[in-house]
């Protein structure tokens, strides 16, 4: 093989599985541009049959290469499609104090002018894993889905989507994102 990786292979072989317009978390993937990079759309299988929530519709991929711009698509498409399918009932709606370890909203960074969160608030909770303990954490759940079961402390985003191999993979990649994402804020905002 001519790449420098013969991972991309295995790796792209085990990601094309997801791509089924029938069945598959992933309908189809199209290229949306070749100039300047190549730019990848994954469509998103509608997940409201199975689903409180229709996952995001689309992701893309961008990059220098055709293989890892496509890759990209299906990762951010798989990472939406994951984010997106989950059942109200599972959440437990609550005030702060009636859900084990909570993380309120406001230990989040959230805009100025977002909703005030007071710890009496009823809210989903969504359970979680503190990372360096293993103990269960109790997380907003509109911080936790995309789209958000509910919106009402701060915008909806993906930062913080991960995919990967393993349960650990994925942390840590959708921890990558965030610091990505903190550094490139912090940099854009000193300048």
């Amino acid at each position: 093989s001519d790449r420098p990786d013969p991972g991309i292979d295995r790796a792209l072989d085990a990601a094309e599985r997801a791509v089924d317009s029938r069945v598959g978390p992933i309908a189809d993937v199209g290229e949306q541009a070749s100039f300047p990079v190549p730019y990848y759309v994954a469509r998103v299988a509608d997940t409201t049959p199975f689903s409180d929530e229709r996952a995001a519709e689309f992701g893309g991929g961008v990059a220098a290469g055709w293989d890892a711009a496509f890759m990209k698509a299906l990762g951010e498409g798989l990472e939406r499609y994951a984010a997106g399918v989950y059942r109200e009932e599972a959440f437990t709606r609550a005030a702060a104090a009636n859900v084990p370890n909570p993380v309120s909203p406001d230990a989040f960074v959230r805009p100025e002018d977002a909703a005030e969160y007071a710890r009496d608030d009823r809210l989903p909770w969504a359970i979680g894993e503190h990372l360096s303990t293993g103990e269960t954490a109790s997380l907003p759940a509109e911080f936790v889905h995309f789209p958000p079961p509910e919106n009402r402390y701060r915008p909806a985003i993906t930062t913080g989507l991960g995919l990967g191999n393993t349960g650990p993979e994925a942390a840590l990649s959708g921890l990558y994102e965030v610091i990505e994402r903190d550094a490139t804020m912090t940099s854009w905002y000193s300048t």
